[in-house]
């Protein structure tokens, strides 16, 4: 497909041809992105132009959009999944880690400036849409159950796992998938000095996830079960805006996501055009830190949660559209 025949939808909350759209707006297709050999959104954030994510302590990412929003804490840059937030609910924060996989993943859309007249005062410098797959994409055509399955391994006793089965029948459509992933992670701390070796950032992630569609009705949830550990082997601490952070030999953090929509999108006349949703993001992140005075393992646990609507009208009229 040639980029000014392209179809996004974040610049406007509605379908445009990318040539149409008075934003700066990238977007990168499922097919594209995979040819990169790259799976985390981290990772494909590198190939938008004027993007840049840069991994931290504490597995933070630090995502930017043309400078702006450049440190760890930053809640400047908006992450949306089909149009709903993904960002942390209680400080605007940006996790883009494994527990964000790009599953089930049909394109990329970013812009690149300023989307807060939109999106809220979270999209200050850019916003990042990651637009999934529907039932219908994986059901052929004249066909009522379409599936597809990928395992990749690699060094490090890396491994990933998706798969997905979507069936049709009658006026409904359903899609349910599961993405794992495993590794043991480089051992960047081992010392054969000191008979030192890094054994702890092995990471486990499972991801369940469900769509269900009937007519204009369409329903989203996926829950997420993420353990990310550390590297291991020798104490780091820093000082800096995220106050003090720092990591041991045997930090670990658990993470928990459920992230759950109701939508409507009805065609009302000719002219007119009807969408609305309901959305919830639950959050549980639980950290295990070394007290540095001591040495005792400690946990922290924080909670998040966001319930979250909207509703709005296309009217069309020759070439004069209002929302």
């Amino acid at each position: 497909m040639a980029l000014s025949e392209a179809v996004v939808t974040t610049a406007s909350k509605r379908s445009q041809r990318i040539s149409d759209v008075p934003l700066t707006v990238s977007w990168i297709p499922a097919e594209e992105l995979e040819g990169t050999g790259q799976f985390s959104l981290c990772e494909a954030i590198q190939y938008f132009p004027g993007m840049e994510c840069r991994r931290g302590s504490m597995r933070k990412a630090a995502v930017s959009a043309r400078g702006l929003g450049s440190n760890y804490l930053s809640n400047r840059l908006l992450l949306l999944k089909d149009g709903r937030p993904l960002t942390d609910p209680w400080t605007g924060q940006f996790y883009a880690d494994e527990t964000t996989p790009l599953t089930n993943l049909k394109q990329v859309e970013v812009i690149r400036g300023p989307g807060s007249s939109l999106y809220g005062s979270n999209a200050f410098s850019g916003v990042i849409n990651i637009i999934e797959r529907q039932p219908a994409d994986l059901i052929a055509k004249g066909q009522n159950v379409g599936a597809d399955a990928r395992i990749l391994a690699g060094q490090d006793k890396t491994w990933r796992l998706q798969t997905n089965v979507a069936g049709r029948g009658g006026p409904v459509e359903a899609l349910l998938g599961y993405y794992g992933f495993g590794s043991d992670g480089p051992q960047l701390f081992n010392n054969p000095q000191l008979n030192q070796t890094d054994t702890n950032e092995d990471s486990l992630v499972h991801q369940v996830n469900g769509k269900v569609r009937v007519g204009p009705l369409a329903l989203d949830a996926d829950f997420t079960d993420g353990n990310i550990g550390r590297p291991g082997g020798q104490n780091i601490s820093t000082v800096g805006n995220c106050g003090r952070c720092h990591y041991t030999a045997q930090d670990n953090e658990h993470v928990q996501n459920l992230n759950a929509a109701l939508q409507l999108d009805q065609q009302v006349t000719d002219n007119v055009r009807v969408f609305a949703q309901a959305y919830t993001f639950f959050k549980r992140r639980n950290v295990t830190l070394e007290n540095e005075i001591t040495g005792a393992l400690e946990d922290t646990l924080g909670k998040r949660s966001r319930i979250g609507g909207e509703a709005r009208a296309l009217f069309s009229l020759d070439k004069l559209s209002v929302t």
